[in-house]
């Protein structure tokens, strides 16, 4: 497992690999939009301001020395990609 902190990218192939950030925010919303995705999960935000809280938590988890999980963002060619 390789662990990213703070502003650490991975690179690779026109591929970046970094930190989900509070400015994917809109992105990180619509991915879980989908029917198939509201299916499987058994909480999904109801509205930006849900999701936005459930950003900050994930984001503020991250920095701990065990975090419970880390969520990340692909870019490609500069366009967050995050479902």
């Amino acid at each position: 497992m390789i662990r990213i902190f703070g502003k650490t990218k991975l690179k690779w192939d026109g591929f970046i690999l970094r930190p989900i950030r509070i400015s994917d925010l809109q992105g990180y919303f619509e991915c879980y939009e989908g029917k198939d995705i509201k299916q499987a999960f058994l909480h999904i935000s109801k509205n930006t301001n849900e999701a936005k809280k459930e950003l900050k938590i994930k984001i503020n988890d991250f920095k701990k020395k065990k975090p419970l999980g880390e969520s990340f963002a692909i870019e490609v060619e500069g366009i967050c990609r995050l479902c």
